[in-house]
């Protein structure tokens, strides 16, 4: 990754004044630089003091997670039929909105797909949720975040080469 290229997104939640709730008061795209000199704390301080912002935490997106969901929603295409597919190519639009949301959770509970497709669904169940509640869910933002990495993962693992059997190997299915 290139130090200088402003590639990571980062979400700033907190209260825009004393009366309002908690939202989304900015979103800015950074470079991993202005990350760690504190270029980007000092001027998130500086615009805080100038709109009277209270910052309550921070949510960052890499471009490695991105391009992860993104893989395992591709890849989970080429296995899933039907409203499954259609499911993962609106996701791959970068649709976020309340039906996606719902109809991604209906298609998990659901299931029955081929285990790459169910994997891919489920991970991007979870980036939806994760972007469409991401004020109301706080930090805890990340460990949605984590779980969507997680189920990725999963998919992105039959990818790996098969045994002489043609079949993946057993720790695959294991959550």
């Amino acid at each position: 990754m290139f130090l200088h290229t402003p590639d990571i997104t980062v979400t700033i939640f907190g209260y825009a004044s004393a009366t309002a709730g908690q939202t989304v008061l900015a979103e800015r795209r950074v470079t991993a630089n202005e990350l760690v000199d504190g270029q980007f704390e000092a001027e998130l301080d500086a615009l805080a003091r100038e709109n009277g912002w209270q910052v309550t935490h921070l949510c960052r997106r890499t471009p490695e997670y991105q391009e992860t969901l993104k893989l395992a929603a591709e890849f989970g295409m080429r296995k899933a039929v039907g409203p499954t597919r259609t499911l993962l190519e609106r996701y791959l639009t970068g649709e976020v909105t309340e039906s996606l949301l719902f109809a991604l959770g209906r298609a998990v509970r659901e299931g029955g797909g081929h285990p790459v497709a169910e994997y891919a669904l489920q991970a991007a169940e979870r980036d939806v949720y994760s972007v469409y509640w991401r004020v109301r869910l706080g930090p805890s933002v990340y460990t949605v975040l984590d779980a969507a990495e997680t189920w990725a993962g999963m998919a992105l693992d039959w990818i790996r080469p098969q045994s002489a059997h043609g079949e993946q190997p057993a720790n695959i299915h294991a959550l």
